[in-house]
């Protein structure tokens, strides 16, 4: 009965330990942004030591199956912009961890949900929010009688 109680302690120990070995602490991207800005985008996140060789963030926008920029900081010293309608708008800056880059001169058509999703061999871990890049009117006018 010991032996049995023994395991099981060391067995929930062991999934919590797992558990806990990923996790996204926050996604930093502006709600609304206009056309023409430049915007951070910043995923941030927690891994345990022993898995950084596993470590894999990939970058999607909407429902696409496939990610726009890829970054596996074991192998890479920055990431991979692997979506060519992003080519020419990522920037990437030093001292930034990989998870972080700068979208310039944003327009319309890349409004949409962004996802970040950081994973190992054996867990995965996602974060979404929505941006809208509007475009402000040219001109406002306002007839007060």
């Amino acid at each position: 009965m010991k032996t049995n109680s023994i395991v099981l302690v060391n067995l929930i120990l062991m999934v919590t330990c797992e558990v806990l070995s990923l996790k996204i602490t926050s996604l930093e991207i502006p709600s609304f942004v206009p056309e023409g800005q430049n915007i951070t985008i910043h995923c941030s996140y927690n891994v345990d030591r022993s898995k950084l060789a596993e470590l894999d963030i990939k970058w999607y926008l909407g429902s696409s199956p496939s990610p726009f920029m890829v970054f596996l900081p074991h192998l890479q010293k920055e990431p991979q912009v692997v979506d060519h309608r992003f080519r020419e708008k990522i920037v990437f800056s030093e001292g930034v961890v990989g998870s972080g880059f700068m979208m310039v001169n944003v327009t319309t058509d890349m409004s949409g949900v962004y996802t970040c999703k950081v994973s190992t061999n054996t867990e995965e871990r996602i974060r979404r929010k929505r941006v809208t890049v509007y475009r402000p009117p040219a001109k406002i006018s306002l007839d007060v009688s």
